[in-house]
């Protein structure tokens, strides 16, 4: 009973509210709330990354039903991250199958975001998985970008979003390239008919730098910190 999820909004290109990212905490007994950056390595040496996401999962779930019930966030989009080798489960199609039909969420507010780690299997056993989970009618978005070589099989991958790695974002009014990688970024996503979202926002002056690109989504704390949501799942 000592992990929660929190919360980090995420809003369209005019600053409104749409979503937020659920982020795991370790509510520690006696260090306090820790971010999943200082106990994630330790949870994937022990091997309960998996069954913590699974617990996530199901949470983000109570929570969507939640919101659900406040008109000013009916229309959240929530986003999780998928813990490393928890895509790849044999029964992962069909435990998210059955969260949804169990809990009567709207499957198209839930994204789930993967990174490159999850998608080194052999392409089309990934392609099929990926196609198994849109069925459900929940999104799949791809983290980091721009930070590893997933543009090259990205017309074959069915994603919803893009996310443009913090790396990318903290640099992109200091660094020339940054920008123009960034830029290239953006218009590979509107090329494909993806939302392409900046992720670490941290100022005005990215937010609007990155507005002014195309870029249609963000995520920072700009717009503000993770915080624990008045009624949320606990375990």
């Amino acid at each position: 009973q000592e992990f929660v999820l929190s919360y980090q909004v995420q809003v369209g290109a005019a600053g409104v509210p749409t979503g937020a990212e659920a982020l795991i905490c370790w509510n520690h007994p006696t260090r306090g709330l820790l971010q999943a950056a200082d106990f994630w390595p330790l949870a994937e040496e022990s091997g309960t990354a998996v069954a913590l996401g699974k617990w996530a999962l199901a949470a983000v779930c109570q929570q969507l039903l939640s919101w659900a019930k406040n008109p000013d966030t009916e229309r959240w989009v929530v986003e999780l991250r998928l813990s490393v080798g928890q895509f790849s489960l044999a029964d992962f199609v069909d435990t998210l199958s059955g969260l949804l039909q169990t809990s009567g969420i709207k499957p198209h507010l839930l994204t789930l975001t993967l990174t490159e780690v999850d998608l080194r299997q052999p392409i089309e056993k990934t392609v099929a998985r990926m196609e198994a989970v849109n069925t459900c009618g929940v999104r799949l978005s791809l983290d980091e970008f721009g930070t590893g070589c997933s543009s090259l099989l990205l017309n074959r991958w069915p994603l919803a979003q893009i996310k443009i790695a913090p790396s990318l974002v903290r640099a992109v009014l200091a660094d020339a390239y940054v920008a123009d990688v960034s830029r290239a970024i953006v218009s590979l996503g509107q090329g494909l008919g993806l939302q392409v979202m900046a992720a670490g926002v941290e100022n005005a002056g990215q937010y609007q730098f990155l507005a002014a690109m195309g870029c249609t989504t963000f995520q920072g704390d700009f717009f503000g910190r993770a915080e624990l949501p008045a009624i949320g799942p606990q375990s």
